[in-house]
């Protein structure tokens, strides 16, 4: 018997496996231990809005979050845009129940998910130790850590977009594989169904396949690129504009199309032209510059890095190409800005592993010089880049799981009876349990800017909760006359506990303060109807 002899791992491939090593073990110690603590103050309202939304998917197929019932938003679908994410959570609510724990597993599984491609993408760029390094950045970054342990879809998109860009860049560099780009385009659109920013991604593959394919654009290749496009858009319509059924995803109501499309239409107008104008005036430029710096905190420069660690590692890095990337970059990230607006803390982290990549890969080329000292110099600057950011995130957790939550939840329990109404933020939902409440959530701030007693009023909730989450979530949405018109609510009813919380939330900042106020009667012109 003959056997073919195996030939030992080089330096490079024992260096890598225990990099990878490293990586999983930074992963599960940043994420697992806080998986089930009191979240950041910043996402808690999503995470409710979430978990509301999938139950009814589990339970009636349509997108309607209980949390908000007796408002205008209840006979609306509570989503757009998020049906793969919402559908997926919804089976696990379906196996598993409303819990906590099995939804915020699905986020840690999805990260696990986007640590894979983020190895396998940048192996397949520079090698196993570039893609072995990447993957330890990104477990060690602070937004991706937080994301993996949130009731959100930001790992999941990362999960489904760096397996397009991993398709795209086996496209490009193997012969002949129309399949993949087919494959690429899809998965690229269908991210979209996970989160919007997902868009940005497809859009980016798609501008780049005339700079990056070397050939014509009218192409057989580009065909099956487009055709991917073209499929996944129409999955997009299908499951966003079409089925708004009563019991199913299938029947059509044509009814709800033509008002949607006006509204999705007419808000993505309104929007653009509402930060050209924010553009366009001296005095708001920081406002332009905080969006551009504001992932500053996640250690890395993602808007300096995203599309170029997507886009530039590509082909060389000449003068002319880099000019190129930069303004690929800086009109990529305008369109986002006209559209989405300026983001919150967690959409950056969609860059994180494309910024890892860059990272690693540029390692990896100095590594490859071909000097004696090259494996110490490049776990050096690993340790130098990685460390900082390990700490940091393990200390931002620690500080947050060590509030002890207890006497406030049990305060709560003592002075709103069981299944009693009561508005609040969304972070009422993890201070009480699943109980009762309305949950003042972004989108009814959206599209409620009005007086705040006539919310209350409307809602006929007889108590409410008020602390400085539900301040600023309103003061964001809405500004500072509907933050005054919170104060004056709060003088002419009846306080009946309150609290200095001094909660630290995840980015900085507290939650100062918790206020409960029974309404004085008559409590609602819904209850008097």
């Amino acid at each position: 018997m003959t056997g073919q002899q195996v030939a030992a791992p080089g330096q490079d491939e024992i260096l890598a496996r225990y990099l990878l090593l490293c990586a999983l073990v930074i992963h599960c110690i940043l994420t697992l231990p806080f998986i089930l603590s009191f979240p950041p103050i910043d996402y808690a309202a999503d995470e409710s809005w979430m978990l509301n939304i999938s139950r009814s998917i589990a339970s009636t197929g349509r997108p309607l979050a209980p949390m908000h019932a007796g408002t205008p938003l209840a006979a609306e679908p509570q989503m757009i845009t998020l049906w793969l994410y919402n559908g997926i959570l919804a089976g696990v609510v379906k196996l598993f129940g409303e819990s906590l724990l099995c939804a915020r597993l699905l986020s840690w599984l999805s990260g696990c998910g986007a640590l894979c491609f983020t190895y396998l993408l940048a192996r397949r760029m520079a090698g196993r130790l570039a893609g072995a390094a990447a993957t330890l950045l990104l477990a060690a970054n602070i937004a991706f850590s937080l994301q993996s342990r949130m009731v959100r879809p930001e790992t999941m998109l990362l999960c489904i977009t760096l397996a397009a860009v991993y398709c795209y860049y086996r496209a490009l560099t193997e012969p002949d594989n129309r399949l993949l780009l087919f494959l690429s385009a899809l998965l690229a659109t269908l991210s979209v169904e996970v989160h919007p920013n997902g868009a940005i991604i497809a859009a980016t593959l798609l501008l780049a396949f005339p700079f990056l394919h070397g050939r014509r654009i009218w192409s057989r290749s580009f065909a099956w690129f487009t055709s991917g496009l073209a499929l996944g858009t129409m999955i997009w319509v299908c499951a966003n504009l079409l089925p708004l059924s009563k019991s199913s995803f299938g029947t059509v109501h044509g009814k709800y199309l033509p008002p949607l499309l006006n509204a999705g239409i007419s808000n993505a107008l309104s929007t653009a032209f509402h930060k050209l104008i924010i553009i366009m005036t001296p005095s708001s430029w920081n406002r332009v510059l905080d969006f551009y710096l504001s992932s500053l905190h996640s250690w890395m420069l993602y808007t300096f890095i995203l599309l170029p660690a997507l886009i530039g590692l590509f082909f060389p890095a000449t003068r002319r190409n880099i000019a190129l990337l930069a303004g690929l970059v800086l009109t990529a990230q305008f369109i986002a800005f006209l559209i989405i607006g300026e983001w919150g803390k967690g959409h950056p982290v969609i860059f994180a592993p494309f910024a890892a990549i860059a990272v690693a890969v540029t390692l990896q080329n100095i590594a490859d010089s071909g000097k004696p000292w090259q494996t110490v110099t490049y776990l050096a600057a690993l340790a130098i880049i990685a460390t900082p950011f390990i700490i940091d995130t393990a200390s931002r957790n620690w500080r947050y799981t060590a509030f002890n939550l207890a006497p406030i939840q049990k305060k709560l329990a003592e002075v709103i009876p069981e299944n009693t109404p009561y508005l609040g933020s969304g972070i009422h939902y993890f201070l009480r349990g699943k109980g009762s409440g309305n949950y003042l959530s972004p989108l009814i701030l959206e599209g409620n800017c009005a007086d705040f007693t006539s919310i209350v009023d409307y809602l006929g909730t007889e108590y409410v909760i008020i602390d400085s989450a539900l301040i600023d979530l309103s003061n964001t949405w809405c500004g500072e006359s509907y933050r005054q018109s919170i104060a004056s609510f709060a003088d002419r009813n009846e306080t009946i506990f309150s609290s200095a919380v001094d909660y630290p939330t995840y980015y900085g900042g507290n939650l100062d303060f918790l206020q409960v106020i029974k309404v004085k009667p008559p409590f609602s012109r819904q209850r008097n109807e």
